[in-house]
């Protein structure tokens, strides 16, 4: 496991700032990783902003020996309910997608799967005015060398794939 959690940190520190040793709420993650992508389009001089946006991702990465429905559910609920502590919300926030990554040696138990594949939810700042985050969650199984989520997260569950990051330290 801690083979694929070190490349997996190599890998996300390309494009990510990583924390290690993050806890938020009661829970404490062997990793925390940001990524900040701002737009904007200006006119003539920078200065001069027509308009500007940011897109964030966050994924709070732990590695968990076993995996119950009921500890699962209830980390995913004070996720969502304290999600603006995770956030970084500027005045030109837009979306930010928060990312609860477990990583298990074991295999996952069916009413696992189940929960990881159904859930996916996603609050609204002001009515979404001042934009909004999806809070997620991406299992990953290093015996079956499987990844479980959502399906509207099946692309950035890619990223995680055992095979792809185990395949590098060859």
């Amino acid at each position: 496991m801690d083979s694929y959690f070190n490349k997996l940190i190599e890998k996300l520190g390309k494009s990510f700032n990583i924390r290690t040793d993050a806890q938020f709420s009661q829970y404490s993650y062997d990793a925390f990783a940001v990524l900040n992508v701002r737009s904007e389009k200006y006119m003539l001089r920078p200065e001069v902003k027509i308009y500007g946006f940011e897109n964030d991702e966050y994924f709070l990465i732990r590695k968990q020996d076993s995996l119950t429905k009921e500890a699962l559910k209830t980390e995913l609920d004070s996720l969502f309910a304290n999600v603006r502590e995770i956030i970084q919300m500027g005045k030109d926030h837009m979306s930010s997608q928060v990312c609860l990554v477990m990583v298990t040696e074991t295999k996952v138990p069916n009413d696992v799967e189940q929960l990881a594949r159904r859930y996916y939810r996603q609050k609204g700042f002001a009515f979404g005015l001042k934009g909004w985050a999806n809070v997620m969650v991406i299992v990953v199984s290093l015996s079956d060398k499987r990844v479980i989520t959502h399906k509207k997260n099946k692309k950035t569950a890619e990223f995680f794939e055992p095979e792809f990051i185990l395949e590098e330290l060859k």
